[in-house]
């Protein structure tokens, strides 16, 4: 294994970020109901300019969705001072359904709403979860359907490569 150090501090960070989520009540389940989500046809990628955006579509039924929640607080949590924003888009149509999941995302997490499927469209889905990486000029640099924990390191890369670009000055 090429970073087993690495691999080892990411689960444990995973775990503790849901530990600490539901110790300090950041979106107890009991809350979820009264986070603020946006609506699809208010939602604008422009909005983030600057920033780096990790645009991750989702649906309350979908299993590896829900595997992946926990990385994605997790990225939010280690980069959000560095210039992330995790956009976490469901597609599904039942929205309590979609609000019984908000407690494994970080309330700094924005969590678009989605059930025409428009965004989708937009950005062609093809499977669940699907990724995209957005860099800080609004364009889509890679993309990934679906989650596997192998591919985390990976990923992480990637954002961390995205996150070093800063934007030139005066944009």
């Amino acid at each position: 294994m090429r970073h087993p150090i690495r691999k080892a501090f990411l689960v444990l960070m995973l775990a503790l970020a849901a530990v600490s989520a539901h110790a300090q009540g950041a979106v107890p389940a009991d809350n979820a109901a009264a986070r603020g989500v946006v609506a699809a046809a208010d939602f604008k990628l422009e909005s983030y300019a600057g920033r780096v955006v990790m645009l991750d579509f989702w649906a309350s039924w979908c299993k590896p969705c829900a595997a992946s929640m926990p990385w994605l607080t997790a990225m939010q949590r280690m980069y959000g001072k560095q210039g992330l924003q995790v956009v976490a888009v469901c597609v599904g149509k039942d929205e309590k359904a979609m609000r019984s999941r908000l407690d494994l995302l970080d309330p700094n997490i924005v969590v678009v709403f989605d059930p025409k499927g428009k965004l989708a469209e937009q950005y062609k889905l093809e499977g669940m979860p699907t990724t995209f990486l957005v860099d800080r000029g609004g364009k889509v640099q890679a993309s990934h359907i679906g989650f596997r924990d192998a591919e985390t390191e990976a990923r992480e890369a990637e954002l961390s490569k995205l996150l070093a670009d800063k934007p030139a000055e005066g944009k």
